[in-house]
């Protein structure tokens, strides 16, 4: 797997590119915002680990 991880812009990043992701998680859509982004199988997909303990 491809990625990144974000590390400041969170909200502003996902703001402007909400319509290149394929798949967000739970928090991401939630929150509004990416921490990581990853590509697999031709897809992107963001997720928001700010909130799970020990990410």
């Amino acid at each position: 797997m491809l990625g990144a991880v974000v590390t400041t812009h969170k909200i502003d990043l996902l703001a402007a590119a909400r319509d290149l992701f394929d798949e967000l998680d739970p928090y991401a859509q939630a929150l509004g915002e990416v921490s990581g982004i990853g590509k697999t199988g031709g897809n992107i997909f963001g997720f928001a680990t700010d909130p799970l303990p020990g990410a």
